[in-house]
């Protein structure tokens, strides 16, 4: 938790799967930052709509843990990856990632930054 990175814009417009990111000192320049993981359980998966509402509502505590605000009151957006329904039957992937992204890109971490 903490990461900063560069997410790529082919993930941000829905181009690409979210996949392996290259992780970058929060002191360079860097538009997204890992606030919050949540393990999730269950076998089955829960299908597209529910994962997206519970990360949006998990990403959201997870955010403002982090950061000390709400991501409402904040400059940044926040953009929860969560399985796939492949990647959870699968590969076993039961983790939500909570991503805090900026544009443009920013030269600093969050952590109790309040912003």
């Amino acid at each position: 938790m903490g990461d900063c990175f560069n997410m790529p814009e082919e993930v941000l417009i829905g181009t690409q799967p979210a996949g392996q990111v290259e992780r970058v000192d929060c002191q360079h320049s860097h538009n997204s930052q890992v606030v919050g993981i949540k393990k999730l359980s269950g076998n089955s998966y829960p299908g597209e709509k529910q994962l997206y509402d519970l990360a949006l509502k998990e990403c959201a505590r997870e955010f403002e843990s982090f950061v000390g605000t709400s991501f409402r009151d904040s400059k940044w957006d926040l953009y929860p990856l969560s399985p796939t329904e492949t990647t959870w039957q699968d590969e076993g992937e039961r983790k939500l990632t909570c991503v805090a992204l900026s544009l443009p890109e920013q030269k600093s971490s969050l952590k109790d930054s309040g912003k």
